[in-house]
């Protein structure tokens, strides 16, 4: 069920780590577990509570599943490009995440939209992501800084893309 990747957070800080995933509809649940406060219609999150989740080792661009994520925990500014992953043009940017790394929950898409003091629900792109660097490191520090006994509140930024199969 949940994601338990066996290698130190640091080992996966700005490497391109690809994910077979099933996908996430905002049901009514969701929904009232969220407040109401994000409005995608699909969620698109590196969460193990969400997603089952399965790394792939290698990727020759065929996969039998919903979806494959790409992910880039701490990317740098700039996304990746064509030299990274051969057919980055079949992947879709669905926008920044922030994930805590012990646990792989992340702290917008799966934690009943309690952080209302750090993130900007309202805000959220159709992937119920952050879709701006600069809004993300912000929120990101605003997280820290009001929560800081919060253990989902200690997060990482992660670039979220995607391939529907």
């Amino acid at each position: 069920m949940a994601i338990k990747l066996k290698y130190q957070n640091y080992e996966m800080y700005r490497k391109i780590r690809l994910f077979k995933a099933d996908r996430c509809f905002n049901t009514e649940d969701i929904r009232g577990y969220n407040k109401n406060r994000i409005n995608a219609e699909e969620i698109v999150s590196f969460d193990s509570g969400l997603f089952e989740l399965e790394e792939i080792k290698k990727y020759n661009g065929k996969h039998e599943c919903e979806q494959i994520l790409l992910i880039i925990v701490r990317p740098d500014v700039e996304r990746v490009n064509d030299n990274i992953v051969q057919d980055i043009t079949a992947f879709e940017f669905c926008g920044y995440d922030l994930v805590e790394m012990d646990t792989y929950i992340s702290a917008i898409t799966n934690c009943g939209a309690t952080f209302e003091n750090a993130i900007e629900y309202g805000n959220l792109n159709e992937f119920g992501l952050i879709s701006n660097y600069s809004v993300v490191v912000t929120t990101q520090i605003k997280l820290r800084d009001n929560y800081p006994y919060e253990n989902h509140a200690d997060s990482e930024i992660v670039e979220v893309w995607r391939k529907l199969v």
